[in-house]
C-alpha cells in the first residue's frame, strides 16, 4: 500500500536526497547524520536545520551533533531563521514541512535533526514525497486514537458498550457504541455517523441525520452485533456556525453544495482517519457499512480498512428535506432509490 513511501524512508536512511514538498514550497531533505554527503561549498541555496525538540532538551550527544552541523554550514548559507523548530508532539492537523522532515528522519531511524535545502534541483532520479503523503502514512500506521473509558449505556434501542476516545489527529473526543463482541470480527456492521446537532438533538427536518442515527441503532441492536461511531464532523466538516450560515443561504435558494461553495468550502470536508483508527483499535478485521454514501467506503479504504459490503439506510423524504436529498444524490453521488 505504501511502497513508494517506504522507498522514500529507505533513501533517507541511506543518506540520499529526497524532495519534500507542499502545495506552495519544496526543499531537498537530508537526515543530518549524512551532512558529509552534501556539497555545501557548491550550493548557493539557503540551508535550514530543523530540530524536533527545543535545544535545551537535547541530550549532550545531540547538542554536540547539532553544533557540528551548524559549524559545517557557512553562516551565509543558513536559512534566515537558522534553526527551524518542529512542533513537539504536533497534532497531525498541525503538520507542516518541518514536522514532516523530522517524521521522515525518525522513520529512517535517525535523530530528530533534519536538513532542508531551498530551491531544489528537480531531477527524475531524486524521489519526491508530499506533505500529504507523510500525513496519510502517519494516520494509517501510527496509533493516534486512545480509548479513555468504557462503560455500559442502556438506551431505548438496547444496551450498548460506549467507549470514549481522544485523538491526536483533530484533538477532539469521539464515542463508539458497540453491540456484542466485535474483536476479530469480519463483515461487522458499522455506521459512521457524523455529528449533527440540529438533526440528532433537535429533530431538524432539513436533513435525514437524526432519523439515520436512530435507524442505525435499531439495526445494530436487531443484528445483535455492530458498531456506531459518532464522529465530530458537524456540517460535513465545516462546523456548526458555518452550517447555520449555510442554512440562511439555502433559504435564499442555494442548495447545500452551492451554500458550501458560497462560504468558501468544498462540498464535503470530512476525513475518515479517526474512524479507521477506532475500527483498528476495536480489532475489527473487515466491515459492512450502513451508508448511502460511497465516499465513506472510499474514506475507510484510503486508510487500510477492508470494506466488504454496504447496507442502505435510506429515510423517507419530507417537504423540507427533499431538495437536500436530491442534491446529495445528484451532486454528491449518494445511493438513494426513493429520490427522483
Amino acid at each position: 500500500m505504501y511502497a513508494h513511501f517506504k522507498k522514500i524512508i529507505s533513501e533517507v536512511h541511506q543518506g540520499n536526497p529526497v524532495i519534500l514538498r507542499s502545495a506552495t514550497e519544496q526543499y531537498t531533505l537530508y537526515a543530518a547524520e549524512h551532512i558529509n554527503k552534501i556539497a555545501i561549498a557548491d550550493t548557493s541555496s539557503k540551508i535550514y536545520v530543523v530540530i524536533g525538540t527545543e535545544q535545551q532538551k537535547l541530550t549532550d550527544e545531540q547538542s554536540e551533533h547539532l553544533e557540528r552541523i551548524l559549524t559545517a554550514i557557512d553562516e551565509t548559507k543558513r536559512g534566515s531563521e537558522g534553526l527551524l523548530l518542529a512542533k513537539a508532539n504536533a497534532g497531525i492537523k498541525d503538520f507542516q514541512l518541518p514536522e514532516a522532515a523530522i517524521t521522515l528522519c525518525e522513520l529512517a531511524d535517525f535523530d530528530q535533526i533534519a536538513l532542508l535545502i531551498a530551491d531544489p534541483v528537480i531531477d527524475a532520479d531524486i524521489p519526491q514525497v508530499s506533505l500529504e503523503e507523510v500525513v496519510n502514512y502517519q494516520k494509517t500506521t501510527k496509533q493516534l486514537v486512545h480509548a479513555e473509558v468504557k462503560t455500559q449505556l442502556p438506551t431505548q434501542y438496547g444496551t450498548f458498550d460506549i467507549i470514549a476516545y481522544s485523538d491526536e489527529i483533530e484533538g477532539k473526543e469521539y464515542v463508539a457504541l458497540v453491540k456484542g463482541d466485535v474483536s476479530g470480527g469480519e463483515n461487522v456492521m458499522v455506521r459512521l455517523h457524523s455529528e449533527c446537532l440540529t438533526g440528532d438533538i433537535f429533530g431538524s427536518k432539513r436533513c435525514d441525520c437524526g432519523e439515520q442515527l436512530h435507524r442505525s441503532l435499531e439495526e445494530i441492536e436487531a443484528n445483535g452485533n455492530g458498531v456506531l461511531l459518532y464522529l465530530r464532523q458537524e456540517g460535513r466538516g465545516i462546523g456548526l456556525v458555518n452550517k447555520l450560515k449555510a442554512y440562511n443561504l439555502q433559504q435564499q435558494g442555494f442548495d447545500t453544495v452551492e451554500a458550501n461553495h458560497k462560504l468558501g468550502f468544498a462540498d464535503d470536508l470530512r476525513d475518515y482517519a479517526v474512524a479507521a483508527q477506532i475500527i483498528r483499535d476495536l480489532k475489527i478485521k473487515s466491515v459492512a457499512l450502513l451508508t448511502n454514501n460511497p465516499s465513506k467506503i472510499e474514506g475507510l479504504q484510503k486508510y487500510g480498512i477492508q470494506v466488504n459490503g454496504r447496507a442502505e439506510i435510506e429515510i423517507h423524504a419530507n417537504e423540507q428535506n427533499i431538495r437536500y436529498l436530491k442534491t446529495k444524490k445528484e451532486k454528491m453521488g449518494h445511493l438513494l432509490k426513493q429520490v427522483f
